[in-house]
């Protein structure tokens, strides 16, 4: 189940990291920092352009930590490594492949931090549940 709640995630955020025009993407930025700023109310300083950033991290740390927890036979920094690699390959798309999106590497920046917090809760949790590889391949329910 978590994997397919993981895929139908990441095919939601690889719509939204290709859509040719980035003003839907502005859009949903500041609906995110008008949500949050109503929820949560705004410390001083805290603009759209800080929401954006934010939401940037979110996308990348919730994947990695998913996967963290979800394949732990393979070490959490082997996901931060990819997603900044996807993150790279993100940017570079959007500022030389869609005419309408720019290359960011704020973006960039707060997809890879996301990415590294992700990690990092992931072994904090694996750690703290005291999960361990099953000694039988066969036997997944620690990490179903």
């Amino acid at each position: 189940m978590g994997s397919l709640l993981l895929c139908a995630y990441l095919a939601g955020a690889a719509v939204l990291f290709f859509w040719p025009s980035g003003s839907r993407i502005h859009r949903m930025n500041l609906d995110f920092w008008m949500q949050s700023r109503r929820l949560f109310g705004a410390p001083p300083g805290y603009g759209p352009d800080q929401a954006e950033i934010l939401a940037n991290a979110i996308v990348m740390f919730l994947p990695v930590l998913a996967l963290c927890l979800i394949f732990v036979r393979v070490k959490p920094w082997v996901w931060v490594l990819l997603a900044a690699l996807a993150s790279a390959g993100i940017e570079v798309t959007q500022g030389f492949v869609l005419p309408h999106r720019k290359l960011d590497l704020t973006d960039f920046l707060a997809n890879t931090a996301g990415a590294m917090l992700g990690g990092f809760v992931g072994v904090i949790i694996l750690r703290f549940m005291g999960s361990r590889v099953p000694s039988d391949p066969e036997d997944r329910s620690a990490v179903d």
